[in-house]
């Protein structure tokens, strides 16, 4: 009998592999060609909705009970990996490392200013915007506001998205 993480490698990737293949079958068959008759409909329907729940059963485990078992060590290691990445970035490009490489201020200005477009148009400054406020320190707080926004996007625009796209609740976990 395999040990308790060869049978969990075992039951994913067999739950998954089920799946893949339904999800296959399913699209292979969604059409007139093969659903020809009511009978046929029904059959197509039934097989369908046993899918469905079968992926929403399968999920709604994984969420009440697999992935919180792995998330405080899944977060630790993503910790482990991002912290040093961060602290390499911040080491690698910082203001005076930037300056003697020969980059000009204001080629750097436009690389923000691509950022800045990049995320209007994909609609992520309503989300990451209110996300970065609400995880300010004080002092970067002061700085960020008096570098970067008016105190009416702190007070008033920010928070109102945060409202609309409903990140209220979720902001009970920032620091």
């Amino acid at each position: 009998m395999a040990d308790a993480f060869e049978q969990n490698s075992f039951t994913f990737r067999t739950v998954h592999n089920v799946l893949r293949r339904a999800n296959e079958v399913l699209e292979a068959k969604c059409d007139v060609k093969n659903i020809t008759s009511k009978k046929q409909l029904k059959a197509y329907l039934g097989y369908f909705a046993c899918y469905v729940d079968f992926l929403r059963q399968h999920h709604l485990k994984e969420d009440k009970y697999y992935f919180p078992a792995l998330m405080k060590e899944k977060l630790l290691a993503i910790r482990a990996e991002l912290n040093p990445h961060f602290l390499k970035e911040e080491t690698e490009y910082s203001p005076q490392i930037l300056r003697d490489s020969g980059l000009p201020a204001q080629e750097l200005d436009q690389v923000h200013k691509d950022i800045a477009v990049e995320s209007q148009k994909e609609g992520s400054l309503a989300t990451s915007l209110p996300f970065l406020i609400k995880n300010l320190n004080h002092q970067e707080m002061i700085q960020f506001a008096q570098e970067m926004f008016p105190v009416f996007v702190l007070k008033v625009v920010i928070p109102v998205l945060a409202l609309k796209h409903h990140l209220k609740d979720g902001f009970a976990f920032s620091c």
